[in-house]
């Protein structure tokens, strides 16, 4: 297949296109600096210069047979306009010009974030038909919002889309599960965390571009392994320590066991997506991480 595929240069894209070529596609890479994607050219990525927001892609587009969008806007001195900007409007704009390029199938990177704005009372992991709550930032509202518009398109018949709502991603060398460490430490250590290795992230995607003839009227999918872990395994797993009880806050005390975990029933067996690492442990012990 050819793939259009933005954030190359991201935590995910820049682990996801050399998985792609490997797997004998063809990929367009949409960058805005070509000199920060010299390793995405020299996997064999044809490189795209360009900017979501400013440049009409649709000339891009043609010919390919699926877009992967994982370029996303959330990290350091980011506003909330600007997360709107790049995770709704951009990516609206981006499926609109995939429709008109004749491109087949869309496949947009969400986060399992969506679903932490509503306690979790259902004594299970979230499931992807339910209700989502208030979003807790700008971050999981935009994506929320985003999902919603692809989602009717999907409905409509105009595009073929796929929702990969992403657990905690780590591994591949990949320093999120440090930088995030600080934050876990507040966390109720009870708590269950959904997680997937970024061999697996790569493995749903792929899987999401090439599956044909899903007819799913709501068309999005949990992407986590088998196993998740609670707070304070985890935690001891990378040498750090919970707050002690006392110091943690009413709102970390009263986060229930699921909710930072995911079903992955439906991508099983929709996708046949089988976790390469399914749990935490197989991932270190086969020295991934």
């Amino acid at each position: 297949m050819k793939i259009f595929v933005t954030g190359g240069t991201g935590k995910v894209g820049s682990r996801l296109i050399p998985y792609l070529i490997k797997h004998g596609h063809q990929i367009k890479a949409l960058v805005r600096n070509p000199q920060k994607a010299e390793k995405l050219a020299n996997s064999g990525a044809e490189l795209v210069v360009g900017d979501l927001l400013k440049d009409e892609l649709t000339n891009q587009l043609g010919g390919c047979d699926a877009v992967i969008h994982v370029a996303a806007q959330f990290r350091g001195n980011v506003s909330d306009e600007q997360q709107n900007d790049i995770n709704f409007k951009a990516t609206l704009n981006l499926a609109n010009s995939a429709i008109l390029a004749g491109v087949k199938r869309f496949v947009f990177a969400s986060t399992s974030n969506v679903y932490r704005g509503k306690t979790n009372l259902l004594g299970r992991p979230w499931r992807e038909t339910d209700e989502l709550g208030p979003a807790i930032a700008a971050y999981p509202e935009t994506k929320i919002k985003a999902e919603k518009a692809l989602t009717q398109l999907n409905q409509e018949g105009k595009l073929e889309v796929r929702i990969l709502r992403l657990g905690f991603v780590y591994g591949a060398g990949d320093q999120h599960l440090t930088e995030t460490i600080p934050y876990m430490t507040g966390f109720n250590p009870q708590m269950k965390l959904s997680l997937i290795h970024h061999d697996d992230v790569d493995q749903a995607f792929m899987l999401a571009a090439t599956t044909a003839n899903l007819n799913d009227s709501n068309p999005i999918f949990n992407v986590v392994d088998e196993e998740p872990l609670t707070v304070v395994d985890l935690l001891k797993l990378v040498g750090a320590q919970p707050q002690p009880t006392s110091e943690l806050s009413s709102a970390a005390l009263e986060t229930g066991e699921y909710e930072m975990a995911l079903d992955n029933t439906k991508i099983k067996n929709k996708l046949g997506f089988k976790p390469i690492f399914p749990n935490f442990y197989t991932a270190q012990n086969a020295d991934r991480l």
